[in-house]
């Protein structure tokens, strides 16, 4: 088959959207182009014209495309997608960062929903195996104190060939991919155009109906740089530290330790040319121990990858836990296991939780669930010493790879 005979037939339409699409605001109007300098130009054009919220633009390439700082973003024809859309929310224009989270956990969904892993780094990359599949643009246009409206424009690679990325992107093509490359097959961009608008609106009604809280708990769970090692540089200066995670405000809080003595915590905004990036190797040294009953490999293993996962959130180093299951009396009298849970943080007391039931993964869930609730406290305690104003510096630059 021709290439422009495949591309016909994966042309996208939207008709073929809409019978996918489930919807109440994003995608009210969708306007589809062959070729647009950018679809967030072509959107803006429509919202200073008086667009409605929800109105979305698609096209099949872009001749102008860009991502953060400025820098253009490759968009071939016919083989990735090109969208924008316009919000008009009644948020002041500081809560603008954190609203524009829904986008990037809106693509990490449509992501997930064809199949491979996503995960977010901040403020706007999504990336699968460490490679980047996705970027997101935010503009946002006020009136005094007012936000006007703001556009959420997404680039997604889904079956431009690594070839092709590669001899456009030159070196910085190495950390990029396609979903089509990842997957092992072509997507269906008319349904992952579906899914991603369709997740959109969820995201959107979640921030409008639950707040901003809501949306920051979905986001960390995506997250994959708290916990890494960033550069930041900071007038003509560098300095490394570590990423605590986002505050209330969505800006990346950074952790430097200066030589033996203390630490401080410096915050960059989302909405400013700063890009984190993580060091090789650079993982929260930990040590997870499992005693008690025998249990299958299979179920160790998942035990110590859930743990790794909440217990990388602490940026504390090091950090030791210890899981034991003791067998016990179910509330029947019945055989049951004991799970009991604690966790060794530097500096502080040990957290021991424990819980019972009839078997090795339900124990140790609900004493996950009680671990999970204290670590929460804990993170949320540090956060809030960081927020002393004499801790706080905002990063100027952070460094990319």
């Amino acid at each position: 088959m021709s290439p422009e005979v495949s591309i016909l037939q994966d042309a996208l339409s939207i008709e073929l959207i809409r019978r996918q699409l489930s919807a109440k605001t994003v995608a009210r109007q969708i306007y589809l182009f062959g070729e647009v300098p950018s679809t967030n130009d072509a959107l803006r054009h429509l919202a200073k014209a008086g667009a409605r919220e929800g109105t979305t633009v698609l096209a099949e390439s872009q001749t102008a495309g860009r991502g953060r700082l400025g820098k253009s973003w490759f968009s071939p024809f016919g083989v990735n997608l090109y969208a924008s859309v316009l919000f008009r929310p009644a948020i002041g224009p500081k809560d603008a960062p954190v609203f524009s989270f829904i986008a990037g956990l809106a693509v990490a969904d449509a992501v997930r929903s064809v199949g491979v892993p996503a995960a977010i780094k901040w403020p706007n990359d999504i990336l699968v195996n460490r490679k980047k599949v996705a970027g997101v643009l935010a503009e946002l246009a006020t009136s005094g104190d007012r936000l006007d409206y703001v556009i959420l424009g997404v680039g997604v690679n889904l079956n431009v060939e690594s070839r092709a990325l590669h001899e456009a992107l030159g070196d910085a093509g190495r950390a990029a991919a396609s979903l089509r490359e990842l997957a092992g097959r072509d997507i269906d961009r008319n349904a992952f155009a579906a899914s991603f608008l369709t997740f959109l609106d969820e995201w959107f009604h979640v921030y409008r109906d639950r707040h901003a809280e809501a949306l920051l708990e979905a986001w960390r769970d995506r997250d994959i740089l708290t916990g890494r090692r960033v550069e930041v540089r900071e007038d003509g200066k560098v300095f490394q530290g570590r990423a605590l995670g986002v505050d209330a405000e969505g800006h990346l809080l950074v952790e430097e330790r200066m030589g033996l003595g203390p630490q401080r915590a410096r915050r960059a905004k989302p909405d400013d040319p700063r890009r984190p990036r993580r060091a090789a190797g650079e993982d929260s040294p930990m040590k997870i121990e499992l005693r008690g009953v025998s249990m299958a490999p299979a179920l160790g293993a998942r035990i110590e990858k859930r743990l790794n996962r909440e217990l990388g959130r602490i940026q504390a180093s090091p950090v030791t836990a210890v899981v034991t299951f003791i067998d016990d009396n179910g509330p029947k009298g019945g055989r049951a296991l004991r799970c009991a849970l604690t966790v060794r943080i530097p500096r502080r007391p040990a957290i021991r939780v424990e819980d019972v039931a009839e078997n090795a993964w339900l124990a140790f869930d609900r004493s996950f669930g009680g671990l999970k609730r204290e670590l929460a406290e804990y993170r949320e305690r540090r956060l809030e010493r960081a927020r002393y104003p004499k801790k706080y510096f905002a990063a100027k630059r952070l460094v990319s790879e």
